[in-house]
């Protein structure tokens, strides 16, 4: 019975050991071919706490509550979500406090390195410049977007008070009495009142003067995408929550999820990016969407998360497209929150979030 319930859970893992060939996993096959391990002359994947193993060797059955990884039944690993519920696990399964930006993360799950990035409460948060903020960096090399008459800028540049009788809109600094009586848009005390649809000198209502960037246009005063141009629609990263909401591990023996993101839209099937293993906080830079138009990209209504499991996926919650959450056509990596304020409202919820950016394509 029990060889019979291995060979269940071996078959589950390879598709039923249908259209495998003998030089792959889940077919008939010798050692030598099989990357997998074997039962019998069965090549099983080797992923499975009931036939666990590589190489083709033969397969284990992983006992009590060890689990198997990478071929190998192991023991629970000594820093998790449980041990380490204010930090993070590095590379050599130690517990560390997550706000370093070497070792940055929280809720025990692996420790990402932020590179030229800071961390944040558990979280990387990219450095300051052109490519990252929209505002100005200030001294301590945060963005600021909240500008003023004291801290004005724009495009990562860096933030610099504005001179006597100048107030910042837009990021610049312009004359405060043509910003009270101009109609159009200020360059410096110059109003220029043809400026609602010139991409060159764009603005209203005495906003400073400013140049439409890239795949924009100006519509009635504000620079706005150009519904004719193209974009890929790129998944980043992703964290999603430690537990399922009845509090239990998402995968047998405390396992991590293999979480995966699909876009759903009622008149068109789901589409989906590939699932990362065993991980709270996927990396996928995926392609999910590619030569669409901004209308296309903002009205795709449902995004849902799931747990990739042998039988079938556990779903992780659905939020909805509220608000033209995806609208940042500008390149840059963007954060989208599946909290109870975009969650669908059918109970199907549990908090996640991605990080995306758009890249426009013609």
């Amino acid at each position: 019975m029990k060889l019979f319930v291995v060979l269940v859970v071996a078959l589950a893992a390879c598709g039923g050991g249908s259209g495998a060939g003998a030089d792959g996993d889940g077919g008939v096959g010798s050692g030598a071919s099989c990357s997998g391990c074997l039962i019998d002359d069965f090549c099983a994947a080797g992923t499975q706490n009931m036939a666990c193993g590589r190489g083709g060797e033969a397969c284990n059955v992983c006992s009590g509550t060890d689990s198997c990884q990478d071929g190998k039944c192991r023991a629970p690993a000594a820093c998790n979500p449980i041990t380490c519920p204010s930090g993070c696990c590095d590379d050599t399964d130690h517990c560390k406090t997550g706000t370093d930006a070497t070792a940055c993360g929280g809720d025990g799950a692996a420790c990402a390195d932020c590179g030229t990035g800071s961390c944040t409460a558990g979280e990387c948060v990219l450095g300051c410049d052109a490519t990252t903020c929209v505002g100005c960096c200030n001294a301590q090399g945060q963005c600021v977007t909240a500008t003023s008459a004291t801290v004005c800028g724009k495009n990562g540049d860096a933030c610099m008070p504005c001179g006597s009788g100048q107030g910042c809109t837009g990021g610049e600094c312009a004359g405060t009495s043509c910003l009270s009586t101009c109609s159009g848009c200020c360059t410096g005390t110059t109003c220029n009142q043809t400026s609602q649809f010139d991409s060159n000198s764009c603005g209203n209502a005495g906003d400073v003067c400013k140049k439409c960037g890239p795949a924009t246009i100006c519509t009635n005063g504000d620079c706005t995408v150009d519904q004719l141009t193209r974009w890929d629609m790129i998944i980043v990263s992703g964290q999603v929550a430690t537990t399922k909401p009845d509090g239990s591990a998402w995968d047998a023996f405390g396992g991590l999820p293999d979480p995966y993101l699909c876009i759903n839209q009622q008149v068109e099937p789901e589409i989906c990016i590939s699932s990362v293993s065993n991980t709270l906080s996927p990396v996928w830079n995926a392609t999910i969407l590619t030569d669409q138009t901004p209308g296309d990209i903002v009205s795709r209504d449902f995004w849902t998360m799931y747990d990739a499991d042998v039988a079938f996926s556990d779903g992780m919650g659905i939020c909805i497209n509220r608000d033209n959450a995806f609208a940042a056509f500008d390149g840059l990596v963007h954060e989208f929150d599946c909290t109870p304020a975009t969650a669908a409202s059918n109970g199907f919820y549990t908090m996640w979030k991605i990080r995306y950016k758009l890249v426009q394509t013609r």
